[in-house]
């Protein structure tokens, strides 16, 4: 009786073995790790630069149309030129009116946004680290449209 049982060739072997490291590397470069934290990052920014225009908005409702610059002494308001970044002496008046919890005033994220007042009001923007986050960019830091954009703004 003649034996039916057939191994695998070392060529065989070889070409599964490479088959499987260009599907691996392709899955690697269509994640690209870089680019999906960078853009976690961005949209953690993007919640918490519009949680800070939330609470700024909060308080000059409940404050008669005063900002919380303008309630605390030596404070300086935010420039329209968008230079302006989160200043502490009026983040902490957001912290003891209850807009804003103590925790939020601490993230990390919030020393990277520009906040400007002009004539349509407060902006809060931030430059997008991730390729996608950039793509979606339409304004410049003082908050106004530009093409191509380098910042990503609330209100939008």
């Amino acid at each position: 009786m003649a034996s039916l049982f057939k191994g695998l060739t070392l060529i065989e072997i070889v070409i599964v073995i490479a088959i499987m490291a260009i599907l691996s590397g392709l899955v690697l470069v269509t994640l690209n790790p870089k680019e999906q934290t960078s853009k976690t990052t961005d949209s953690n920014k993007k919640t918490d630069s519009a949680g800070l225009l939330g609470a700024i908005d909060r308080f000059y409702t409940s404050y008669q149309g005063q900002y919380p610059w303008e309630l605390v002494a030596n404070c300086s308001a935010p420039a329209s030129n968008g230079s302006s970044t989160v200043n502490s002496c009026w983040l902490n008046k957001l912290v003891s009116s209850g807009e804003l919890q103590q925790g939020f005033a601490d993230s990390s994220t919030i020393s990277s946004f520009i906040v400007t007042l002009n004539s349509q009001g407060v902006h809060v923007c931030f430059a997008p680290e991730s390729k996608a986050f950039l793509a979606q960019a339409l304004y410049n830091s003082s908050g106004t449209k530009v093409t191509p954009g380098t910042h990503i703004c609330v209100p939008e």
